[in-house]
């Protein structure tokens, strides 16, 4: 939870967010293209998923999937679009267009509902996401997608024009703004064949820029060697996932700038707490790795709770007050061995995180396996 103390909330200016020069571009021309549109609805849309007849099956809670098929060898190199549209003409008309770039693999979800079932088991590259839908806006889905993947890359492509809604999707980092109205089968394809190489590096880069801690790649690469020694050598291992509470209300209260600043400080607090052999990540908008060889449930446990009695310490100021962040952390301590995978490695401490967030009294779970 976010505390904040003496504290008189202001409107925090587009222009002094904290973007890169490519980013600001790009929603320039966003921007521009939809300043002088009129607010009307793109016509002849529909909630009816059976109207998807050209889009392939549609299941029974209303997605979609069409696979073209990818050059020989280049199936693994296919881009995964996702296009998340409650208007099965709109969703058929994209997938049309998409269909022209080579090796992209095209699913469509018609409510937030499944595209937040096919998010927590799909990793996508781009996201079409419409904004008015049943269930979640899109600019609360976005939320939810930022959270799970801050490195996707999402269009909102909508016959919504609003200035406000594109200023509040530009904060929660939307990487484009398309209207509907003045959708074609070139602007479509032009934004989402430029953003795919700003994904992929998103993707494989290896430290994190605003933290200095490890991400991406360099994250999974230290897991395995860690698992690897474990095995060999028969050693504890122990992996905490620290998880800022509702730090999306900071970025919404305060400005991404502010946000940044709180990342880094945090950043800094699980540096400090690192011992030699310990390494850090970030991974995701609010989520943070230790991972710490050598290290039996106790210590694990130990090390979770001086971590998060340090962030808890932390005030950040922000005109004449300031503010403090809170966070749950959940751990899973291995024996001997551990899963047959990394995936499987990360997704028991999940697990103990998510029993962490659960718990009515304790905001720190460690799990021996």
């Amino acid at each position: 939870m976010i505390e904040t103390r003496n504290y008189s909330f202001h409107a925090v200016e587009f222009e002094n967010h904290h973007v890169d020069a490519e980013f600001s571009e790009r929603m320039a021309e966003s921007l521009d293209r939809i300043a002088r549109l009129p607010n009307v609805w793109c016509q002849g849309a529909t909630n009816d998923p059976h109207d998807a007849r050209d889009i392939g099956d549609i299941d029974s809670q209303g997605a979609a999937s069409r696979r073209r098929t990818p050059d020989p060898g280049g199936a693994q190199g296919a881009a995964r679009v996702l296009i998340v549209d409650d208007s099965a003409p709109d969703a058929a008309m994209m997938t049309r267009y998409l269909e022209s770039i080579d090796d992209i693999a095209i699913t469509s979800a018609s409510d937030t509902r499944r595209a937040q079932e096919l998010l927590r088991n799909e990793r996508f590259d781009v996201i079409l996401l419409d904004y008015r839908m049943p269930g979640l806006t899109g600019l609360n889905l976005l939320e939810v997608i930022r959270r799970r993947d801050p490195d996707v890359g999402v269009i909102m492509v909508t016959a919504f024009s609003d200035e406000k809604v594109t200023l509040k999707a530009i904060r929660r980092r939307v990487d484009d703004y398309l209207r509907k109205e003045d959708l074609t089968r070139e602007i479509l394809t032009e934004a989402v064949e430029s953003l795919l190489p700003l994904v992929r590096r998103r993707r494989s880069a290896t430290i994190d820029f605003i933290t200095g801690l490890f991400c991406g790649r360099a994250l999974t690469e230290r897991i395995m060697d860690v698992v690897d020694r474990l095995e060999s050598r028969g050693e504890d291992f122990s992996l905490l996932l620290v998880d800022l509470v509702q730090f999306s209300q900071v970025n919404e209260r305060f400005g991404r700038a502010t946000g940044d600043r709180v990342l880094r400080r945090i950043g800094r607090v699980l540096q400090d707490a690192l011992r030699p052999g310990d390494s850090a990540a970030r991974d995701r908008a609010d989520e943070f790795w230790i991972i710490a060889p050598g290290t039996d449930a106790n210590d694990a446990l130990a090390l979770a709770q001086r971590l998060r009695e340090s962030i808890r310490a932390l005030e950040f100021d922000y005109g004449d007050g300031a503010f403090t962040v809170d966070c749950v952390i959940g751990g899973a301590h291995f024996k001997d061995r551990c899963p047959d995978t990394v995936e499987a490695t990360i997704e028991y401490t999940h697990e103990a995180l998510q029993r962490a967030r659960t718990a009515s009294t304790a905001s720190i779970e460690v799990v021996r396996y």
